[in-house]
């Protein structure tokens, strides 16, 4: 076997990267500009090659092992606040989406990913102290911590901690975590031994557990308010606490390790619109479809992109039953509960997964909506009477790929991801592991900024905390077979799908702004202005992610088109 000697400096560099990065995920921006660095070196050198045999051999070992570490402890913030968790527990952004929850907090509070919570599982004696929290997130206030009263799908009643959360990336977030105790002799005993307690301490502790009231708790043992008020006192000293907040939160935190184990479950993938039905396309494949605005408007379809999801914002919404559109939602190959697709025609897996919508619909015709990579499978499935489109609308654009493209426009993580994906399927494999692996430890956030730090205008729609609620609802539908679909829709951004686009002859419009720099306009109005059946929607000031920050705009671009 070939020695690792034969490799040059910049390759060892790189191989130490790759490597770091199986233990320590905050190597990936060292991972990626050394990628960029040889990626460069090849262009320059004029070379064919991306990788010579043995730091492919080394890369596949890695490959290897990114795969087992899949399940490492994660340091993003927000999976923290749910992850460590075995009761109920959700993040919400200051408007009351639901950032992100555990299973428990599905099952037993009925919240899901990238919907509105309400208040329905709040006690109404709770919801002022819940609404007070979250105004104080939004401004900032004093007060970031307290206790409320919840209710279960099943009618239980219990508490919970709220709390805002600190992290600079997440501002103004409010996580709730149920405080959920059982009492045992092994708390009594833990609480002697670790913070010297006395009986009659343990015993008010456990009272307040049980009574929520310290004038109950005097009244439960025969005592004053005052002497349990200086119990409480000397609790706090001995405990470390500040308060009965502070108290109740250390108590049901050591229930719950003694009692329940340590650790709790981020919820898995499912449709958080609650509509979701399992359909199969020609080759029998499950395809995972439902639906949002209108229940009795026209139809139209809409084919999500690769880290967009299908959720429009609350604006986006209300724009579809303005204009009494019933927005079909599919879940491409491999993304959320529709079933991955062979690597061999990834273009034509995703075209027949339209064209199985459009069959079991029975619609006889309809506009269909393509949010980035989403839009390329639609030129290959209009090609076909099946699919029953009779126009198509892009949400930005990806140019068809060519030989030897370097993507010198876009940032340097999705430029590095593309260029291996075109070079091989087992580098895009390597690419969708890598970001898999930085996902699972530092958050969706991470990995979008990372693809679209170019810009000032996608960077500030990234920190808006409802679009976050989104961003991790589609990053969850991405990642339900954790690291297959991204490598798919890397696989399908390097197709040469031109023969489809050259084969569309029904309208085509796209919709792009003017601050995308992944695809500048004036290369964008050049491409739109050979094909005859193409027009541009140009939208200022926006970037990429229009989706998320123009939803109003992009339903009535649907509707126009609808219309006409």
């Amino acid at each position: 076997m070939p020695s690792p000697a034969e490799l040059d400096q910049d390759e060892l560099k790189l191989l130490e990267a790759s490597y770091r990065l199986v233990t320590d995920a905050s190597a990936f921006d060292d991972v990626v500009s050394h990628w960029a660095k040889r990626l460069d070196r090849v262009d320059a050198q004029g070379l064919e090659e991306v990788e010579h045999p043995l730091l492919k051999m080394h890369m596949q070992s890695v490959s290897d092992m990114l795969e087992s570490t899949y399940e490492n402890q994660s340091s993003d913030p927000i999976f923290q606040a749910i992850g460590s968790f075995v009761s109920p527990a959700v993040v919400l952004s200051t408007s009351g989406k639901v950032v992100a929850a555990n299973k428990q907090a599905v099952s037993e509070w009925g919240l899901h990913q990238g919907n509105s919570a309400g208040t329905d599982w709040i006690e109404p004696v709770s919801i002022s102290s819940y609404e007070e929290m979250v105004r104080g997130s939004q401004s900032r206030g004093n007060r970031n911590h307290s206790i409320i009263r919840t209710t279960a799908k099943d009618g239980r009643s219990g508490i919970a901690e709220i709390y805002t959360m600190t992290s600079a990336d997440h501002p103004g977030m409010i996580a709730v975590r149920a405080l959920e105790l059982a009492w045992s002799s092994q708390i009594s005993n833990m609480l002697e031994e670790a913070f010297g307690l006395t009986d009659a301490e343990i015993d008010v502790c456990r009272l307040l557990m049980e009574l929520r009231d310290t004038r109950m708790v005097a009244q439960e043992r025969g005592t004053t308010f005052n002497t349990v008020r200086a119990q409480l006192l000397t609790i706090f000293d001995k405990t470390e606490t500040s308060s009965q907040v502070d108290l109740v939160r250390l108590l049901a935190m050591v229930s719950q390790r003694l009692n329940q184990g340590i650790g709790g479950e981020a919820a898995v993938w499912s449709d958080p619109l609650g509509r979701e039905k399992i359909i199969h396309d020609r080759n029998g494949r499950a395809v995972a479809l439902t639906w949002c605005g209108d229940p009795d408007g026209r139809p139209a379809l809409f084919s999500h992109g690769l880290a967009t999801g299908y959720l429009l914002p609350d604006e986006g919404l209300r724009a579809l039953k303005k204009h009494k559109i019933k927005l079909y939602l599919i879940n491409r190959p491999g993304f959320g509960n529709s079933e991955p697709a062979p690597s061999e025609d990834i273009v034509q897996a995703n075209a027949e997964a339209v064209i199985a919508v459009a069959e079991h619909l029975g619609v006889n015709d309809w506009v269909a909506m393509g949010q980035g990579s989403g839009s390329l499978p639609l030129f290959r499935a209009q090609a076909d009477p099946a699919s029953k489109i009779s126009a198509i609308l892009c949400i930005g654009i990806y140019f068809p790929f060519k030989k030897r493209m370097r993507f010198e426009d876009y940032s340097n993580t999705r430029r590095v991801a593309l260029r291996l994906a075109s070079a091989s399927p087992k580098f895009a494999e390597l690419m969708a592991k890598i970001s898999y692996r930085s996902m699972q430890a530092s958050g969706p956030e991470f990995i979008a900024r990372s693809i679209y730090s170019e810009s000032e205008v996608n960077d500030e729609v990234l920190r808006n905390p409802d679009c976050q609620a989104l961003v991790r609802t589609a990053f969850s539908m991405l990642t339900a077979h954790k690291h297959h679909a991204l490598a798919a829709d890397l696989r399908l951004l390097t197709s040469d799908w031109s023969p489809d686009l050259s084969k569309c002859h029904i309208p085509v419009v796209y919709v792009h702004g003017t601050k995308d720099p992944a695809n500048p306009i004036a290369k964008v109005e050049e491409f739109i202005a050979t094909r005859q059946n193409m027009t541009l929607d140009i939208v200022d000031g926006a970037g990429e992610l229009l989706f998320f920050s123009h939803p109003k705009l992009l339903v009535e671009s649907l509707a126009n088109l609808m219309n006409t």
